[in-house]
C-alpha cells in the first residue's frame, strides 16, 4: 500500500509523468484515486469533493473506440488488434 500511495503522490506533484507509466501502473493509481474517492464519499465533509474525483477518473478512463469495439462484438462483428494479433 506505501509504493501506491507513493506512486499517486508522484503522480500527484508532477515527479512522475503519468503517460511514462505502464498501463498496469497507470491502472493501480487510477484504481487507488478510486479508493480514495469512495472514502471520502463515507464522510460528509468530503462528499461533494469525491464526487469531483469520481467525474474526474470516469473521464479520464472512457474509451469510446473501446465501447464502440464491444457493441460491435455484440452485433456479431469481429475485430483483430493488429498489434497483438488478437482476434475478439
Amino acid at each position: 500500500m506505501n509504493k501506491l500511495i507513493e506512486l499517486m503522490m508522484a503522480v500527484n506533484s508532477g515527479e512522475v509523468d503519468v503517460n511514462e507509466l505502464t498501463e498496469q501502473e497507470q491502472g493501480v493509481v487510477l484504481e487507488g484515486y478510486r479508493e480514495l474517492a469512495d472514502r471520502l464519499l463515507e464522510n460528509p465533509e468530503f462528499a461533494e469533493f469525491a464526487g469531483k474525483i469520481a467525474e474526474v477518473i470516469e473521464l479520464a478512463t472512457a474509451n469510446p473506440f473501446e465501447d464502440e469495439i464491444q457493441a460491435a462484438e455484440q452485433r456479431g462483428n469481429t475485430y483483430w488488434e493488429i498489434e497483438s494479433d488478437h482476434v475478439h
